[in-house]
């Protein structure tokens, strides 16, 4: 097998390893988008929420302790309880989608590495593909002007 067979089936090799990097690359990332989705609309949810904890405690509270009414605050203070327990659930959740992401965020620059690392290898062989074509160029002209030389003082010889 000649050296430059062999070098483009390494390239051939590298090729097909970076297609299916690129694929697991753009599937990752699609994971990525959709966690960092479902991230930022925790993270609303979440931020929501407080505002609303928030203010009921400070504005409706006030409100029914002013207005008298201990029936409409008992309810209040538990609806405020139930409140907090689903906000402690979504601090759990966000922190869940958080490391999913970051898990996915790692992935994706692993795989990216390992692209660039294939594409240099590409470009390290093409290059030696490139050189090896250009000695054999040299050679094969060094060699056809040697061939020259000889005929020239060959046919010199011979005429004398």
């Amino acid at each position: 097998m000649s050296r430059d067979h062999k070098l483009n089936s390494l390239i051939k090799k590298f090729e097909s390893q970076e297609r299916e990097l690129i694929k697991e690359r753009d599937k990752i990332d699609k994971i990525l988008s959709q966690r960092k989705r479902i991230f930022e609309a925790t993270k609303k949810e979440y931020e929501l929420l407080l505002g609303k904890i928030e203010n009921i405690e400070s504005n409706d509270r006030v409100r029914v302790l002013q207005e008298g009414e201990a029936i409409r605050l008992g309810i209040l203070n538990s609806y405020v309880s139930l409140l907090k327990n689903k906000s402690v659930n979504l601090i759990k959740t966000f922190n869940r989608v958080k490391r999913d992401y970051d898990v996915a965020k790692s992935r994706f620059l692993f795989v990216d590495k390992e692209l660039s690392n294939v594409r240099i290898e590409i470009k390290k062989i093409e290059n030696l593909v490139s050189i090896h074509k250009r000695a054999k160029l040299v050679i094969d002209e060094a060699v056809e002007e040697i061939l020259n030389d000889e005929l020239s003082l060959y046919g010199s010889v011979s005429k004398k």
